[in-house]
């Protein structure tokens, strides 16, 4: 049983590893408007086209495990993704909290302020990245954290250390590894953060059987930061 548990986790590390490296190496279409003298058009679609990229990829190597169980009839699963709904525009709010508690342990002075005028950035030209920001990107990490990593662990686990484990992978996903190269420190923060918020998205799914509930939590979460 041991060694069964070492495997699973070690094989949904890996996975973890290779999404990080294919979205990094999407991420390298950036040198392209460079090479052409057009940086300009980095700065202004970088997270739209970053997401264009990334979703069909992701899609096309976990849509074994994620067809089944993308129900997209909204009312089949009406209480559920209602939940995930209600849980992702909640969740901003949860973070000031936990913020406090990160801030105690790690003796930091991390705050989180809500000024509520997120919206004025949805007038800006730029606001065409938050299309990927909030919808792409989310689908896409739904897709393989909890399509993928969280089923493959479900099949060889228990449901709440398979839950743990995703979110683990999921939170260490958002750690920023290119301050490494840039010699600054690594803010766990994001990694706190997003670990809980994935507790939460894991649950969603394990409970509803379905990825639509996880995905609009994720949606209405991203979306939620934004405006506030």
């Amino acid at each position: 049983m041991a060694n069964l548990t070492i495997r699973a986790v070690l094989q949904a590390t890996i996975l973890t590893v290779l999404y990080v490296a294919t979205s990094e190496l999407l991420g390298a279409w950036v040198l392209i408007p460079y090479w052409l003298g057009k940086p300009q058009f980095t700065e202004n679609y970088f997270a739209l086209v970053s997401g264009v990229l990334l979703l069909p990829v992701i899609y096309f190597y976990t849509k074994k495990h994620t067809k089944p169980l993308l129900n997209l009839k909204f009312k089949d699963n009406l209480k559920w993704n209602l939940t995930g709904i209600v849980s992702g525009v909640l969740y901003p709010f949860v973070q000031y909290p936990l913020i406090s508690i990160y801030n105690l342990i790690s003796k930091g002075t991390h705050k989180i302020g809500y000024k509520f005028d997120g919206y004025l950035d949805f007038l800006s030209f730029n606001a065409v990245n938050f299309i990927s920001t909030i919808m792409l990107i989310p689908i896409a990490e739904e897709l393989f954290f909890r399509g993928l990593i969280q089923s493959k662990l479900q099949e060889k686990l228990n449901p709440i250390f398979s839950i743990i484990i995703s979110s683990i992978l999921f939170g260490f996903m958002h750690l920023k590894l290119e301050n490494l190269m840039l010699n600054e420190p690594i803010n766990f923060q994001l990694t706190y953060i997003t670990f809980f918020g994935g507790l939460i998205l894991g649950t969603l799914f394990y409970n509803s059987k379905s990825l639509i509930p996880a995905i609009l939590a994720h949606i209405f979460w991203n979306l939620t930061v934004y405006l506030c």
